[in-house]
């Protein structure tokens, strides 16, 4: 979440210096509404969109696609999207009980006839990677977390780096990842929000 403060010198025009709370959604949302907090970056997963409380609204700032991150010499190298129910009996990695990625997963096996078993519940995603490595598990990852790969427009698996012991795949159904910015809806038109959503999308690219 973040807050913003306003600073004022002694002949200077006010600025805003922001500050930043790391959380979770479930947490983060209440601070939003009692002005706690000023904004919440969160994420919206196809299978599991955002949750708001009432006079909360959220602006897009990315949408991407989900891939399928296995170890490198798996046998799911296939040019074609793996089928989600082919993976019955396979050991997952996602996020902690709850959050956002954790509860996707959950829908997206599930909307497929598949009991997930995640077996690694770690709230970030370089954690999980590095559990893909190993070989330990697999998991859902959007495009923007992988540092150094490309998120295929394609078919075909993608190295997350050139020896990094990871591939992205396609899946089917597909499934995909937006960030949002959460504010009140009685702040919309603040320029320092505004401002801040500019900033956020240029980061995003």
């Amino acid at each position: 979440g973040v807050r913003a403060a306003r600073v004022r010198g002694p002949t200077a025009p006010p600025r805003l210096v922001p500050t930043v709370d790391d959380g979770e959604v479930v947490d983060l949302l209440p601070a939003l509404q009692s002005r706690d907090l000023d904004a919440v970056l969160m994420e919206s997963w196809t299978q599991r969109p955002a949750r708001l409380p009432a006079g909360i609204r959220v602006t897009a700032l990315a949408t991407e696609p989900a891939m399928l991150a296995v170890p490198a010499d798996d046998p799911l190298t296939g040019p074609d999207p793996v089928p989600l129910r082919t993976l019955a009996g396979r050991v997952w990695t996602s996020g902690p009980v709850g959050t956002e990625p954790y509860e996707a997963l959950l829908q997206l096996l599930r909307g497929v006839g598949t009991e997930p078993d995640i077996r690694y519940r770690v709230g970030d995603f370089a954690t999980q990677l590095a559990l893909v490595r190993a070989r330990l598990a697999i998991a859902l990852v959007p495009g923007m977390a992988v540092a150094g790969s490309a998120v295929p427009g394609g078919t075909g698996p993608v190295p997350v780096t050139a020896d990094d012991g990871v591939r992205l795949l396609p899946c089917r159904p597909a499934a995909g990842r937006s960030l949002v910015l959460a504010t009140r809806g009685s702040d919309a038109d603040l320029p320092a929000l505004r401002a801040l959503v500019d900033g956020l999308r240029r980061a995003c690219g």
